[in-house]
């Protein structure tokens, strides 16, 4: 069995700080592409933007993920990426 997280996409919430960034990192470092969401936009810009300066594949949404529309639009904007 396949174990790898290598070429896989990973979507973190909270990834603009805290426990959320780190386990945006931990998914990056085991090559995986990360979707990272948060409602701070400054915040998640700067992660994604920081794991793009690591050659690491990411995107930056900003998502409040207590509203059903928004997630289903960042949803569908990850997917069309």
């Amino acid at each position: 069995m396949n174990t790898s997280l290598q070429g896989k996409v990973v979507i973190v919430t909270g990834a603009g700080s805290g426990l959320g960034e780190a386990t945006a990192r931990a998914f990056a470092a085991q090559g995986c592409a990360v979707a990272c969401l948060d409602i701070n936009k400054e915040a998640v810009e700067r992660v994604s933007r920081s794991l793009k300066e690591q050659d690491v594949q990411s995107g930056a949404y900003q998502c409040d993920m207590s509203s059903a529309v928004d997630i289903v639009t960042t949803i569908q904007a990850i997917d069309e990426e």
